[in-house]
């Protein structure tokens, strides 16, 4: 691959698991809402149980435990406690990029790819991890798509339509990195390339991303050989 070529293609990043890994963050935040109604979960649990588990959307995780639960707390009470609780933990976590994220961006840099992120978390809660992280010092804001900038929320295409767009990439020229089966179904909606990198080494999770539509499924960034993406187009 040289860089002319490459230019013709654009990369589009989940924000929360390929970027900035809060996910353990979350999970706490579930199991704690999950014991204020009766209900006892740890991952193995939780991934067993509740089927948005990976990915969300906090409200259907909320209903899910709310199902499971002694129902004293309505689904939208459960996700207001869980944002609460997930908000305070956030304030006493340290925030970094990924491990390795930093080194394969600054390949896609030196080569000349565009790149954008692409995210259904909340304008206010990911500029926080994108300032305390420092991720928001690499990336052009202006390629930074969240939940207010589009009409539909992933598993909808719109939110990787929308970081094609702002690369000035057709969406078949872009290749997506997200850790979730709402992620990879709408990259792949929005005609995109769609590729999966795990949170977690759990098989079943791999099988689930392969189900959406990834075409291949990484566990870390090291393992990733940009060569290799670009055969896949």
């Amino acid at each position: 691959m040289n860089t002319r070529e490459s230019k013709r293609f654009g990369i589009a990043f989940d924000l929360e698991g390929p970027v900035v890994n809060v996910e353990s963050i979350h999970h706490r935040a579930h199991y704690e809402v999950a014991s204020h109604v009766g209900l006892k979960l740890d991952f193995d649990s939780a991934l067993a149980q509740l089927p948005h588990f990976i990915g969300g959307p906090d409200l259907a995780v909320a209903l899910e435990i709310y199902n499971l639960s002694n129902k004293n707390l309505t689904p939208e009470q459960i996700e207001q406690l869980k944002q609460k609780l997930y908000d305070e933990l956030l304030q006493t976590t340290e925030i970094t990029p990924r491990e390795g994220f930093l080194k394969f961006f600054d390949k896609l840099r030196v080569l000349g790819i565009p790149t954008a992120i692409g995210s259904s978390t909340p304008n206010g809660r990911a500029l926080v991890l994108l300032e305390r992280s420092g991720v928001a010092a690499i990336i052009d804001r202006n390629r930074i798509v969240l939940q207010e900038d589009v009409s539909q929320e992933k598993p909808h295409p719109d939110v990787y339509l929308e970081t094609a767009r702002r690369m000035a990439v057709a969406p078949q020229n872009q290749i997506v990195f997200d850790d979730s089966s709402r992620g990879i179904k709408s990259a792949h909606s929005a005609g995109s390339l769609p590729i999966g990198l795990v949170t977690f080494d759990k098989e079943e999770i791999i099988k689930n991303l392969k189900a959406a539509g990834a075409l291949i499924v990484y566990k870390s960034w090291e393992e990733i050989k940009i060569d290799e993406i670009f055969g896949l187009v």
